[in-house]
């Protein structure tokens, strides 16, 4: 390393430093690798690596048909038990599937990923993507490489939508849920109640903050869950854009706001696109319609815990023999979101057969 310092300024010396040390403390190379064209995938074993190496190219020319205003030049990919770039993982990689760092034009997977194939759709749309994607504002890009891995790795679009979604809906008031519990008898009575999953505020205007805060940065500093939340709002407005107009219809505002000279997309197009007001209740609502079926049981999969404890209360409350019935064949269990219309039986769920039963034995 030649580090020579004596003809410049005092400013670019530090650059020169910072840049030369941040060089010699980036992450070590996977030791194996996999050569194709000007793709380079690393890994433990060739095997891993060409693992990854395969699907990605399976996966580029259908995100070349998917996405508009997207290439892929020279790209690395490296497979790691935690992405990082340097050697000092920051607060943002610790839980992180997946990383783009756009400066080394390198992805960075997470070994044992639970969705290898979509965490690689996310970030290969991050690494394809030319101007002007670049006038998407605040966290927007997130909510478009969601949208476009949900479409290449439809196998991991459930638990995805119902993450991102959850998010959404969290960060603008909660979710309200609604048990029916009809016991498998005979004239016996319907109980219900209300359930309401909610986490504290992000930010009071976080459905505006998400067109201004870049949460998938490093440099936004946020904790786990305001990213989960504007990670969320964002999939959300990409969401309703495309499934009105497609992908063509959100690279159409950004070649637009490129034409008239401005540095983003504004707000108000992205939300007339998406048929969204600038509203908090509008947002929540939009959320919580776009749940199906199969998105509202992973939601519940995630979040069982006050479900059961409600379920568990009732359950007590009729005197039930712990010892020798078993609820899921005595009463018939629905749930259903209040201001949605996805509906769910509890019966069959196993998270919530296990949380149940932890609630009962508390």
């Amino acid at each position: 390393m030649d580090l020579t310092l004596a003809h410049s300024s005092p400013i670019l010396a530090r650059v020169a430093l910072l840049s030369a040390l941040l060089g010699a403390c980036q992450a070590v190379a996977p030791s194996a690798e996999v050569v194709d064209a000007s793709l380079t995938v690393r890994g433990e074993t060739r095997r891993e690596a060409g693992d990854v190496a395969r699907t990605l190219k399976r996966l580029q020319p259908e995100l070349e048909a998917l996405v508009p205003g997207v290439a892929l030049g020279d790209l690395e990919v490296w497979i790691q038990d935690q992405p990082h770039v340097y050697s000092f993982p920051s607060d943002m990689d610790y839980d992180a599937e997946g990383l783009y760092a756009p400066d080394l034009k390198r992805i960075l997977l997470a070994r044992g990923s639970r969705d290898m194939k979509r965490v690689l759709a996310h970030e290969l749309t991050h690494a394809a993507l030319q101007s002007p994607w670049n006038r998407l504002p605040g966290t927007l890009e997130e909510g478009l490489c969601d949208s476009a891995s949900a479409c290449l790795a439809p196998g991991g679009a459930q638990r995805l939508r119902a993450g991102r979604l959850s998010g959404a809906a969290f960060a603008c008031g909660g979710i309200e849920l609604r048990l029916r519990i009809t016991p498998k008898v005979s004239g016996a009575q319907t109980f219900e109640t209300q359930v309401l999953l909610s986490k504290p505020a992000i930010d009071r205007a976080a459905a505006q903050s998400v067109f201004t805060v870049s949460a998938g940065l490093s440099s936004s500093k946020l904790d786990t869950e305001s990213k989960r939340a504007f990670y969320g709002l964002s999939f959300l407005v990409v969401d309703r854009v495309v499934q009105r107009g497609g992908f063509d219809a959100l690279y159409r505002l950004c070649q637009r706001a490129e034409a008239e000279g401005l540095e983003e997309v504004p707000a108000p197009w992205i939300l007339d696109a998406a048929q969204l007001e600038s509203t908090e209740d509008s947002w929540r609502a939009a959320a919580l319609q776009a749940f199906g079926n199969q998105d509202l049981v992973g939601l519940i999969g995630m979040y069982p815990d006050k479900l059961a404890e409600r379920l568990a209360e009732h359950i007590l409350s009729l005197d039930f023999d712990l010892e020798q019935g078993r609820w899921w064949d005595t009463l018939s269990v629905e749930c259903s979101l209040v201001q949605g219309t996805a509906s769910t039986k509890l019966n069959d769920l196993w998270p919530m057969r296990v949380a149940v039963s932890q609630a009962l034995r508390r």
